[in-house]
């Protein structure tokens, strides 16, 4: 449910859509340096940028899920999803 920023539903939802974009750009800056860092494992990987997402404002469980799941689908090698994930098991 959006917040009321202000009186009007359309205007409402534009602003928290824009706020929200803004949002996901910053997170995307910050996930992008641990992504490409060679030096941490998968699973060092899974933990910091599931925690960088989560750090972003009102991004819970459900985005760092769903962003973790697109991250992997774009960046297969990285295996972030390897050792975490039972989807598609069994």
């Amino acid at each position: 449910i959006p917040e009321r920023l202000c009186p009007d539903d359309d205007e409402n939802l534009a602003r928290n859509v824009a706020r929200r974009t803004r949002t996901l750009l910053e997170v995307a800056e910050n996930v992008w340096p641990i992504v490409h860092n060679e030096k941490l494992t998968s699973l060092e990987k899974f933990q910091e940028i599931s925690k960088t997402i989560q750090a972003g404002r009102r991004l819970g469980d459900t985005w760092s899920k769903m962003l973790m799941v697109s991250i992997d689908i774009a960046y297969p090698k990285l295996q972030l999803l390897e050792s975490t994930c039972d989807v598609g098991v069994g």
